[in-house]
Parts: C-alpha cells; structure tokens; sequence
C-alpha cells in the first residue's frame, strides 16, 4: 500500500513508543500533582496545628501555678509546659536518672515520711 498516508514499520514502532512515553509522562505528571496538593494540604494544616496553643504555667507571687496560654508571665518571665514530657517504654537514661536522685536525696524512699 503505497500512498500519500501509509507509514513504514519502524514509524509505527516509533509513534507506539511515543505514545508510551507520553502516557508515562502524564502518569507521572498526575501523580506530581497528587503529591503536591497533598503536600500543600499537609502543610496547610501543619501551621494550623502550630497555631494551637499549649496549656502553660507560671509560679505567682504566692507561690501557686497559675496556668495560661500565654509565652509570659506578667512579670516578662517565660512560662513552662504544662503537659508531661512522653513516655517511652524504652527509657534509655533511667539508670543516669536513679544515679542522680540517689545522689542529692531526691528518691522517696530518701524523703521524711508525709505528714497526713
């Protein structure tokens, strides 16, 4: 078949393969912009999170914890966290900790009895 539109073998095989390449880089292309409305979401609520505010304590005049959410004491003093530190099960520095309450009296078995 000879004509103004008819095509070799190897012009088959080469539009085949561009085809393949362009499907691939539109696969691709979806999945980049997938990944990136996905990372502007996370983002987006990342900085939400980051505007949450953590309970806080200070130390007043008196000497009781008056809990707040500001950075500051009245005083211009930083306030401290007022939520526990995480707990892990796999407590590497729990020997160094004992060693150093044992040290300076802090363990309760250390300490005066209460008086009830």
């Amino acid at each position: 078949m000879k004509g103004p539109f008819s095509l070799k073998q190897s012009d088959l095989c080469r539009q085949e393969n561009l085809i393949t390449l362009s499907l691939a880089s539109v696969a691709v292309f979806s999945l980049y912009v997938r990944l990136s409305l996905s990372l502007s979401l996370f983002i987006s609520i990342s900085e939400k999170l980051s505007v949450i505010m953590y309970l806080q304590f200070y130390i007043n005049d008196n000497g009781d914890k008056v809990y707040t959410t500001k950075k500051e004491s009245p005083l211009g003093l930083a306030t401290q966290s007022a939520h526990p530190a995480r707990f892990s099960p796999d407590d590497k520095y729990s020997r160094q900790r004992v060693t150093l309450k044992k040290r300076f009296g802090l363990l309760p078995t250390q300490q005066p009895p209460p008086k009830y």
